[in-house]
């Protein structure tokens, strides 16, 4: 096998698929490989085979392509499935469309293995995989994706106990619980509804305790209508408690904030950028859980779902914090500092992690992003690693790599909002635009 490439991309999932599929539209004829040990087009996102998981945004809303947002939905209809672009489909059938387009786009490899070692040599990089192969890449891409989550707190220090399960997409842990088994559910954002829409189909029967700091649930999608006016950079106030304050002002003339933050999304990127460290460090204190909640919605469905579950008493959501946990016994005795004040005690036989993915690089235990940093090669923050305006990565000298970058949330410090396809997908075009002028 030539195992030498033009360009290589570490991550096969929605971001590294993507890249892959920007580059192949804009022409690119040089040599191309996605290491990824799993299915390319993937990831955690879209590898869920439960039907109750469905993507959260509006199928004609969810293109790969920057120029073409539509794209998905053309997909369906060119294959007579039964929904249309104003549907929220299952995430399992958007993971098969991207992998569909892959396979049309042809001329990449696939090095189904994971990357275990990067290192500079010849003016560009060698990789180190997992199956004892090695390639050489003139250019180098990161796209990882989102790490698993890790335990908050007191959880940590007892995260060996075999009834903590850390891993919240994983089903064959989930279906090894009794079916009357009492879970605690650590975190209540679109991670805690995965799971618990995962554990009702399988027919669980306990009631479930979400607990986290202020016990919201994501808003629902409302129904499509009118998009709010856009929004100018230059228009808007220039700090985070000033942000709140216009989509409060904003919600209460039109009694929702979710098309004033859709209007703003745009511009979200800017006004990261813009807000010095002191100031993130603000909106992340304060505003995140809120902006969060009304940023990434549900769809309708799983809201009505949702709504019957609560209504039955099935699923209870408090807001507050596990102060501690005696895992002495039988089953697990937790205390729980509720908002507010007060204290509650609850009897679980699980925990389950739903407090989103990891972000810092320096906690998620990856043994490749492991090596890059004890080398140097990355830099990286609390959100990801650190980026120029273009992609490259900056190295702990602080100086942009040559011929490394990265996509997708790794790029979070850079951009903060970089986790949903729109904001992938464009990335991935801006990137491609660099890579294959």
């Amino acid at each position: 096998m030539n195992d030498k490439y033009d360009l290589a991309i570490v991550g096969g999932g929605l971001s590294g698929s993507t890249l892959a599929l920007h580059l192949k539209r804009r022409g690119w004829r040089g040599r191309l490989a996605i290491v990824e040990p799993g299915a390319l087009g993937l990831g955690l996102a879209y590898s869920t085979r439960d039907p109750d998981h469905l993507l959260n945004v509006y199928a004609g809303r969810m293109g790969v392509y920057a120029d073409a947002p539509g794209d998905f939905a053309d997909w369906m209809a060119a294959r007579d499935l039964p929904w249309g672009p104003s549907d929220f489909v299952p995430r399992a059938l958007y993971g098969e469309y991207v992998a569909a387009r892959l396979t049309e786009a042809g001329g990449i490899d696939h090095r189904q293995a994971r990357a275990e070692d990067l290192f500079p040599e010849g003016g560009g990089y060698r990789l180190k995989l997992s199956d004892g192969s090695e390639l050489l890449a003139g250019k180098v891409v990161l796209a990882l994706g989102n790490f698993r989550p890790r335990w908050p707190g007191v959880l940590a220090a007892i995260e060996s106990d075999p009834r903590l399960i850390a891993d919240p997409w994983d089903r064959m842990r989930q279906a090894d619980l009794p079916q009357g088994a009492r879970v605690l559910l650590v975190g209540t954002g679109l991670t805690m509804i995965d799971v618990a829409l995962t554990l009702a189909g399988s027919g669980h029967t306990a009631p479930m305790l979400a607990v986290s700091r202020h016990g919201l649930l994501p808003q629902p999608h409302l129904p499509i209508r009118a998009a709010a006016p856009p929004v100018q950079f230059a228009d808007l106030p220039a700090s985070p408690l000033g942000i709140l304050r216009w989509l409060r002002a904003k919600a209460r003339e039109g009694g929702d904030w979710g098309p004033w933050v859709d209007a703003l999304r745009p511009v979200t990127q800017a006004l990261w950028r813009s807000w010095s460290g002191a100031e993130r460090a603000r909106f992340l204190r304060h505003a995140k859980t809120y902006w969060e909640v009304h940023r990434h919605r549900l769809a309708p469905p799983v809201v009505e779902r949702l709504r019957g579950e609560r209504a039955n008493g099935w699923l209870h959501l408090m807001a507050g914090r596990v102060a501690s946990v005696d895992a002495s016994g039988p089953t697990l005795k937790v205390e729980i500092d509720q908002r507010g004040g007060g204290q509650r005690r609850v009897e679980v036989d699980a925990i389950v992690n739903c407090t989103g993915p990891c972000s810092d690089p320096r906690r998620a235990e990856d043994p490749f992003l492991d090596k890059l940093l004890t080398q140097g090669l990355v830099q990286p923050d609390a959100f990801g690693l650190l980026t120029d305006e273009a992609g490259a990565l900056m190295a702990a000298d602080g100086k942009a790599v040559e011929g490394l970058y990265a996509l997708g949330p790794l790029t979070k410090p850079a951009l903060w909002e970089i986790t949903a396809v729109p904001d992938i997908r464009t990335q991935a075009s801006q990137l491609a635009t660099l890579l294959a002028p």
